[in-house]
């Protein structure tokens, strides 16, 4: 018996005393009538695929030029967690200080990377043509 034009059957009461069974994956009712005879209540399912793509994927299709949208979602009744919360900080609470006790320490040696002057180095710091570098 098909159900296109309504959205519920009676009340639980009622369901509970025929001993119904529901299953809203199938979107189907089954109801023992007084005969012990079951009818079957299916509903119009509508199978909705599901469209995952690998981020590799979605980079091609931009390049190709498909319209694309970008949605961020953020869940407004999270809360940020405290300090003991987050795992790794709860398993060395001494490395993690509540509040940072100033500025370190004054060092009596300057470190530094010395260079010498005129070699060139081995991996430039920018994509740059050797001609510009210098």
């Amino acid at each position: 018996m098909d159900l296109k034009e309504f959205d519920a059957i009676l009340g639980i009461d009622w369901l509970a005393q025929h001993k119904a069974i529901v299953d809203y994956y199938k979107k189907e009712v089954m109801i023992e009538s007084s005969g012990k005879q079951k009818v079957v209540f299916v509903g119009e399912r509508q199978v909705v695929p599901i469209c995952v793509i690998l981020a590799i994927e979605a980079r091609r299709l931009m390049l190709e030029g498909c319209e694309t949208y970008l949605a961020y979602v953020v869940d407004t009744e999270k809360v940020n967690p405290t300090l003991e919360e987050i795992p790794v900080v709860g398993d060395f609470p001494k490395v993690f200080l509540d509040d940072l006790l100033g500025l370190p320490p004054h060092r009596e040696v300057d470190f530094t990377i010395e260079t010498l002057s005129g070699v060139a180095f081995d991996i430039t710091p920018y994509k740059m043509a050797p001609m510009e570098l210098q």
